[in-house]
């Protein structure tokens, strides 16, 4: 796989450098070489990483979690909660899965000439489209495993606050529900807490030591794959740079000229493939920003709490301590120390795109 890799990478440059369409300036060529090394560098080290530095990172991540469940989550519910898990990374995976496919579909029918190099180049670049996406999908799915507990977490602090009317309109967190619409595609939203749950609230030194584990597991992550989602996120940038500039051209082309189906097929494809990029950066960036976000709301709900007289559960002083500990492990997704992933940088680079390849548009 790895020589399939590295010999994909090296037709990919060739081609680059001898592509001679009217349209390819050089500020467009350098994306294109860029997006390509970033591309096959990133799947190249994750399959280096994964028999190296991280061949045990999902087992300790997912024993870390482990723990928290058994202190979290009661024993009835352990069950529902794994297998939804698991129903959430196969649903995953078969959207992926189909969406890459129908991509591929599309960039045979546009792109593939018949001869073995054509082939061989082709396979290389589904194995490092699918190498990436799986990084992606490993990352994301220790976020999304975090974020559920958080949710419960915050859950319990409501509802420990206001038992007595936990299932009125009045509840404080009535406006945001444990499981937001917003995380459908992710999370289930079948996932609540019975009465008897209630009953039974976690002491606050707990509740810290569960937050700590969970914030080491975010940090492990970023960490582990740091190098890996800075290496998409510029593979995923750039080629979707590239392949909306020949997009528009083909397109506009097709249009003014009466041109044959064969160029818009290829233009269609292309826009097809940069969606595609763009579908994995939106969610990855949503996925992280709304984990942060839980982490947020959830000192909100305690310092409301500060303000009720009447607590039936935890001190004054307890809920300070903890609210204390939240502020100072702030949760943030940093790549690399780069940048952080959050709305912001999606909007930022959605605009810079645009940007760009309407500046390269008005020169042409």
């Amino acid at each position: 796989m790895t020589v399939s890799l590295l010999y994909g990478l090296h037709n990919s440059i060739m081609h680059t450098t001898a592509f001679s369409e009217p349209h390819s300036y050089t500020s467009i060529r350098v994306v294109w070489a860029i997006s390509i090394l970033a591309s096959y560098s990133t799947s190249i080290l994750s399959l280096v990483f994964t028999v190296t530095r991280n061949r045990n990172h999902m087992r300790n991540m997912l024993s870390i979690i482990s723990c928290v469940d058994s202190k979290l989550l009661h024993k009835h519910l352990k069950q529902s909660v794994y297998m939804q898990q698991r129903s959430h990374i196969l649903r995953q995976l078969m959207v992926m899965l189909i969406l890459h496919i129908s991509v591929s579909v599309l960039c045979e029918l546009a792109f593939y000439s018949g001869t073995w190099m054509c082939f061989v180049y082709s396979v290389s670049q589904n194995l490092a489209t699918v190498t990436n996406t799986v990084v992606i999908l490993q990352y994301v799915n220790i976020v999304l495993i975090v974020k559920r507990r958080y949710q419960y977490i915050r859950h319990l602090l409501s509802e420990a606050a206001f038992t007595d009317d936990f299932c009125t309109s009045t509840h404080m967190y009535a406006g945001h529900p444990v499981i937001l619409d917003s995380d459908a595609l992710f999370l289930s939203s079948g996932y609540e807490v019975t009465d008897r749950d209630a009953c039974n609230v976690c002491p606050i030194q707990v509740l810290q030591i569960i937050y700590s584990d969970l914030y080491d597991v975010l940090h492990a992550n970023s960490k582990t794959y740091g190098i890996l989602i800075l290496l998409n996120i510029m593979a995923i940038l750039t080629n979707t740079v590239q392949s909306m500039y020949f997009a528009v051209i083909l397109i506009k082309e097709a249009l003014m000229n009466d041109a044959d189906f064969y160029v818009c097929l290829k233009g269609a494809t292309l826009l097809s493939a940069s969606f595609f990029d763009l579908l994995i950066f939106i969610w990855l960036t949503i996925c992280c920003q709304s984990t942060a976000d839980e982490v947020q709301d959830t000192i909100v709900c305690i310092q409301k709490l500060l303000l009720r007289p009447n607590r039936p559960f935890w001190s004054t002083e307890d809920l300070k301590r903890l609210l204390s500990q939240l502020k100072n492990l702030k949760v943030e997704f940093s790549v690399c120390g780069f940048f952080s992933l959050n709305l912001q940088l999606l909007s930022g680079s959605v605009g810079v795109i645009i940007t760009y390849i309407f500046v390269l548009n008005q020169f042409n």
